[in-house]
């Protein structure tokens, strides 16, 4: 939260020690509580006021949305976050307005999620309507995979409590796409297209990344169109946009779209490829400040990137950047930790030890996965004693 003078943070007391000592830190038990949140802004407002709200992670997102729209502030309002969050109604939203999207239904309970698989037929995905990277996501290819899941811990985080759950049907997918944007005053300013490496769904703590699609190929200016037009399906004016796209055979489906920027090196990629800051246009937004995207003439260069493997634990030993400079193209590696650091077991998909940044030709698959190679046989890894 920011006044002309200073910034309040609106956080939880697990994440008090990624903040520098003297931060003015103000706690709730969940930042996606929008009432404990208002109720935390409103004390600040009442004390020196508030002129602006940033809510730059995926599960405050709402909570910063409902702010904004109480004290009239800057940025994406209550109704838009809710959209470009909330996957059930972001979905019935897209849906409506005719865009491609998996068949689903919303569920809570264990009852209705039966219901909601008996209505679809296997298999299906669930997965929390609001939720981020990956996070509690799950194919049930059969009644089996249910009940397993159901009997399992992992139902605690879906049917454990209340909660709206997005079911939908899973698409026999052939490629996963991106398309991060910026919009502003309703109109993208900014648009480039990515396709993943691997499948984000099973890849949690695998090497997981995206290269750049040339923008001569059919499929970037397809997902361009798409992505403009769930911009304007979703009542989006001013925000930085990251959509997600799946490719069934010829075929494009919304997965999912967030107002803020893409996790795990799509920032970095971006900025690598474009000179474009996603996270600088995102603040920019949110404060209310006037922006500029010049994109005449731009061409994104050809970028991949991946992570790199990591599993839960007290790091041993990891590699330093210095172990992926003799690979062909390596143009940065931004490493996360050192030796003696712990990996949390609240793993998604942006949890990594480092992420490798790599000039790759775009239409080159074989190139892109030869590079795949030598990075995860340059890479060493010791948790606890154990070799990854």
């Amino acid at each position: 939260m920011v006044s002309a003078t200073s910034i309040v943070v609106v956080t939880e007391k697990a994440y008090a020690s990624l903040y520098p000592s003297g931060a003015d830190l103000r706690f709730v038990e969940d930042v996606g509580d929008v009432v404990a949140v208002l109720k935390r802004v409103l004390e600040i407002e009442a004390d020196r006021g508030v002129l602006a709200v940033v809510s730059p992670s995926e599960r405050s997102m709402p909570a910063g949305g409902y702010v904004r729209s109480y004290l009239s502030l800057p940025g994406v309002p209550n109704d838009v976050a809710n959209l470009l969050t909330n996957k059930v109604a972001m979905k019935s939203r897209l849906r409506a307005a005719g865009l491609p999207v998996a068949d689903f239904v919303p569920a809570v309970g264990k009852r209705q999620l039966r219901e909601s698989t008996d209505e679809l037929g296997f298999p299906v995905i669930v997965k929390p309507a609001l939720g981020t990277g990956s996070m509690n996501t799950h194919v049930l290819r059969d009644p089996i995979d249910l009940e397993k899941l159901l009997d399992s811990p992992e139902a605690a985080a879906l049917v454990g409590a209340p909660r709206l759950l997005a079911v939908e049907s899973f698409l026999p997918v052939s490629a996963e796409l991106t398309c991060d944007g910026i919009v502003v005053d309703g109109d993208v300013r900014f648009c480039i297209t990515s396709r993943y490496n691997a499948p984000l769904i099973g890849g949690i703590g695998g090497m997981l990344g995206a290269s750049v699609i040339d923008p001569d190929d059919r499929v970037s200016d397809d997902l361009r169109r798409l992505h403009r037009d769930v911009v304007m399906a979703l009542g989006v004016t001013d925000a930085v946009t990251h959509l997600e796209v799946l490719q069934v055979g010829e075929k494009l489906y919304v997965g999912e779209i967030a107002c803020r920027p893409g996790g795990a090196g799509v920032v970095d990629g971006a900025r690598l490829a474009t000179g474009v800051d996603l996270w600088d246009a995102f603040m920019r937004l949110s404060l209310g400040l006037t922006i500029e995207v010049k994109t005449d003439g731009l061409s994104p260069t050809p970028v991949m990137w991946t992570t790199l493997p990591t599993a839960p634990g007290r790091i041993v030993s990891v590699s330093t950047a210095a172990d992926f400079a003799h690979i062909d193209g390596v143009r940065h590696v931004d490493m996360h930790v050192v030796d003696g650091d712990v990996v949390s077991s609240r793993m998604h998909s942006s949890t990594t030890t480092g992420i490798v940044y790599l000039d790759v030709p775009m239409t080159d698959r074989a190139t892109i996965a030869d590079r795949l190679t030598q990075v995860r046989v340059a890479y060493r890894l010791t948790i606890d004693g154990q070799e990854s």
